[in-house]
């Protein structure tokens, strides 16, 4: 009799850990969301694809988009979870002034069923500069207190893509001057690109931040690519080499003087719409005669074209010749 009430009791203490571990085990695809989030966002994204795009065939109700150039690094801050993602905005380029800093702090929400990706502003950001750049920085950065933490943004698979948004579409908190405003929030995430729609609304419709025409920004994620450039100059041939990304980067290669106009190379991959209508990636080398973002309108002196994303693209222009090389280095 004992021996069958022992065996009952062992039995029930099985049945009892075996459910608690089926509740303790997160969701296969909640943690396969997770996963990607993790390889995915990491890199360097610029908008100017989209930029070109628009200027090409168009850009929507609110005009074109502005040119953003973003940074998202995993860093190892375990004060902030086991999760933490160090993101940084240029305005106008890899080189342009930075215009927001953020940490997203990220985690599986089972009850939620998503994987979170809360942004909260960076206190003291002055001092976290390029952060990705410098583990050093990262056992004393954190949030600043003052701002955020009162939206839950979650990322969802949605097919082959993951889409974050507000649990409900929407978040609604207060500013610092007492004025309530309402975040619409879709974030739509490949292992090559991150479209971003972000508006904010005063409680009047106005915008506090965003566009009325509800597009998204585009950001493409870059490769970079290394390029020989061989000038002839005097009949002797001078060799350089210029580090530039395949979204959209600029590089001078050729200074003004004597009256010798200047040389530039831009190296771009983004949508296209070729001969039959159709659009698709391409990939197109350039030379141009000055800065394709000063007013006057550049002439394009040269350029090649690839489907997809080479690994090498080539342009010739008078004796000269600009032959670049996708790198090891990934981004």
């Amino acid at each position: 009799m004992i021996r069958i009430r022992l065996l009952g009791c062992l039995g029930i203490t099985a049945i009892i850990l075996q459910s608690l571990s089926a509740e303790a085990a997160p969701s296969p695809e909640l943690l396969q969301v997770l996963r990607d989030v993790s390889a995915w966002i990491p890199g360097n994204y610029d908008s100017m694809p989209q930029i070109a795009y628009e200027r090409a065939n168009g850009a929507p109700p609110d005009g074109e988009h502005s040119h953003q150039y973003r940074v998202f690094a995993r860093i190892d801050a375990p004060h902030l979870g086991e999760h933490v993602f160090y993101s940084q905005i240029r305005a106008g380029g890899s080189d342009g002034p930075i215009i927001q800093q953020v940490l997203f702090l990220t985690e599986l929400d089972e009850e939620n069923n998503g994987v979170t990706f809360n942004g909260r502003r960076i206190k003291d950001p002055d001092d976290y500069v390029d952060a990705h750049l410098h583990p050093d920085m990262w056992a004393a950065i954190g949030p600043d207190p003052r701002f955020g933490g009162n939206c839950n943004f979650y990322w969802r698979r949605h097919g082959t893509l993951l889409k974050g948004t507000m649990n409900d579409g929407t978040c609604t908190m207060m500013s610092r001057d007492n004025q309530q405003m309402t975040w619409h929030t879709e974030w739509v995430l490949s292992p090559t690109e991150l479209w971003v729609y972000d508006n904010g609304y005063y409680d009047d419709g106005s915008l506090v931040t965003g566009r009325y025409d509800k597009s998204h920004l585009r950001l493409y994620k870059e490769n970079t690519f290394s390029c020989m450039v061989t000038i002839q100059e005097n009949g002797a041939a001078t060799k350089t080499v210029k580090e530039v990304h395949d979204r959209g980067s600029i590089a001078q290669i050729i200074e003004q003087q004597d009256g010798t106009p200047p040389l530039f190379l831009q190296l771009i991959r983004g949508p296209t719409v070729v001969e039959d209508g159709r659009i698709m990636e391409t990939t197109k080398l350039t030379l141009l005669d000055q800065d394709p973002f000063d007013e006057e309108s550049p002439h394009i002196l040269a350029f090649a074209r690839a489907q997809g994303a080479p690994s090498q693209i080539s342009v010739h222009y008078a004796g000269n010749e600009i032959n670049c090389l996708k790198s090891s280095k990934l981004n």
